[in-house]
């Protein structure tokens, strides 16, 4: 009996609810249409109020199995006020004023809420993105009506695409996985901009420039350390103890979720470029917002994001790939990865002639010198006599000629380059020239040194400093060629150097027959420096009486 009463209980509440709700659908209909005809428009807010007061006071009786008989209805509620302000402002032709505004936001964020609550508990979270869809389609028809209507209100239009991006928006992270979130929101935000150059709309453009700013910073804090953490299964394909093709796997994941905000950056910036001369056709100016961002600013801002992420995200997948499958490589490729990022600001600093894009290659530059000096050198086992440990193997030799060569050859390009230039880029470009030698010298005294120590041990010494004197010679014939006093100064104060080396470290160290041949190269060679030093010393103290000598106009 009890069970019967209840029930039935059960069944008058129902019935009690979807009276109620169809008499609210069909009151506040007939009070549309009298604020219509009379211009009332306050009764429109008194209703909303009333309204909104009794739904949720019947909803503390609501239970999951009634979801069906309430939510249709809570729809139509949610229609039928959102329709109050637009057609009121649009049959009356009065501008929109900050209580419509308000009503239109109330009123979406109640229906949001309770629909996210109904359906989340019915059905899971998941389901809320049919809600938030059919909200997007639902603001986006008001823009479309607006549009075909020619109608001027700019509080109203930049409040319906500002809703239907909302919910564009968060529809996202309720239908897909965290990792693909950002994703997603990358191809939306380019989207946005594309639809902002064809309207064209400012507001529109807005709204994506905010949405890039939340993937920038999602990508930051949330995708970057996520990918890249080490996760229990990276931990371990370190340890071998997962497939390759698992990892496969992984890397590739890795490449969409950064490589997709990676790519939309860059599309929007060429979309910025092309859209920077569009002339507006569709939205007028007075139903759009002012511009806060100008267009060129983004698009810079745009290609630079996204060379920046391309940047760490290359850095972090060598370091994290090579290191797992062949160390080895890791370190001399990063090298070549970051020659990459300098060869950029060279190419800049000699576009746009800004020193601060100097200053920015030569930080780049001096990183690169202190990653080869701190890391790549100390990984190869660097003894006390400054020759590489362990027994000598070719196949480190190669992969140190491609560490040290490639910064060799990238500093030799861009000297060239810089010279050729006028003031600050014509002496950063000697100072990379000088540069370049001096990693040369380093390299080939650490390699021959080695090479000497695993093979001819006896003759290490002197092998040194026969490197040096060549060094030297090269030194001299290049200052004199260019008549570059620096330069002839390195060269001679290097032959000093191997002159003092010889005579106090050399003589104790080298063996009878080595010790003879190295005399007698390094006499050589010496020799022929102090003949080709006096044959042209005329030539370039003519050179320093002419820079002294006052001009004409003097």
């Amino acid at each position: 009996h009890g069970q019967f009463v209840g029930r039935g209980l059960k069944g008058v509440a129902i019935v009690m609810g979807l009276a109620l709700y169809g008499y609210l659908i069909v009151l506040g209909s007939g009070v549309l249409g009298v604020c219509y005809r009379k211009h009332w428009p306050l009764v429109n807010y008194l209703a909303f109020g009333c309204t909104q007061a009794l739904v949720f006071s019947s909803l503390t009786m609501y239970r999951q199995e009634d979801f069906w008989q309430v939510m249709p209805l809570l729809t139509g509620l949610f229609v039928l006020f959102s329709m109050m302000s637009f057609l009121y402002t649009l049959g009356t032709k009065t501008a929109s004023n900050l209580l419509d505004v308000i009503a239109l936001l109330v009123n979406a964020a109640i229906f949001y809420g309770l629909s996210h609550q109904l359906i989340g508990d019915a059905y899971g979270t998941e389901w809320v993105a049919v809600a938030t869809l059919s909200l997007t389609a639902f603001y986006a028809l008001h823009v479309l009506v607006f549009l075909q209507w020619r109608k001027v209100d700019r509080t109203l239009l930049v409040c319906f695409l500002g809703m239907a991006a909302f919910f564009l928006t968060v529809t996202m992270p309720l239908v897909l996985s965290r990792s693909w979130v950002t994703v997603s929101w990358a191809v939306q935000a380019w989207v946005l901009l594309w639809i902002a150059g064809r309207l064209p709309s400012v507001f529109l453009r807005h709204v994506s420039y905010l949405l890039y700013g939340i993937v920038l910073v999602r990508v930051a804090a949330i995708d970057f350390p996520t990918q890249f953490a080490g996760t229990q299964l990276l931990r371990q394909v370190a340890a071998d103890a997962v497939p390759f093709a698992d990892y496969l796997r992984l890397m590739a994941e890795r490449f969409v979720v950064l490589g997709v905000p990676i790519g939309s950056l860059a599309a929007a910036g060429w979309l910025s470029r092309r859209d920077a001369t569009r002339q507006p056709s569709e939205i007028a100016a007075a139903n759009d917002t002012p511009v806060v961002v100008e267009t060129g600013s983004f698009m810079r801002f745009a290609t630079a994001a996204a060379l920046v992420i391309l940047f760490v995200y290359l850095n972090l997948e060598f370091s994290k790939t090579l290191g797992v499958f062949y160390a080895p490589l890791k370190l001399p490729l990063l090298t070549v990865l970051w020659l990459a990022l300098c060869g950029l600001l060279l190419v800049e600093a000699i576009s746009t002639s800004r020193h601060l894009m100097l200053f920015a290659l030569g930080a780049a530059v001096a990183f690169v010198f202190g990653k080869v000096l701190l890391f790549d050198i100390p990984s190869w086992n660097l003894a006390a006599g400054f020759y590489y440990g362990g027994d000598y193997s070719f196949r480190d030799s190669m992969l140190r000629l491609l560490d040290f060569a490639s910064v060799i050859g990238f500093l030799s390009v861009a000297s060239i380059a810089l010279v050729k230039q006028a003031d600050a880029q014509k002496k950063a470009g000697k100072v990379l020239g000088l540069s370049a030698v001096g990693m040369l010298f380093l390299y080939l005294t650490l390699e021959v040194n080695t090479l000497l120590h695993a093979y001819l041990d006896g003759l290490r010494p002197g092998g040194v400093s026969i490197l040096w004197a060549v060094f030297a010679l090269g030194l001299i014939l290049r200052g004199i060629a260019c008549r570059e006093a620096v330069v002839r100064y390195l060269g001679l104060g290097l032959f000093a150097i191997v002159v003092w080396k010889v005579f106090f470290l050399d003589l104790s160290q080298l063996d009878q027959i080595y010790r003879i041949v190295a005399f007698l190269l390094l006499g050589i060679l010496v020799l022929a420096g102090s003949f080709v030093y006096l044959k042209y010393r005329d030539s370039f103290a003519t050179t320093i009486a002419e820079d002294e000598a006052p001009s004409a106009t003097e």
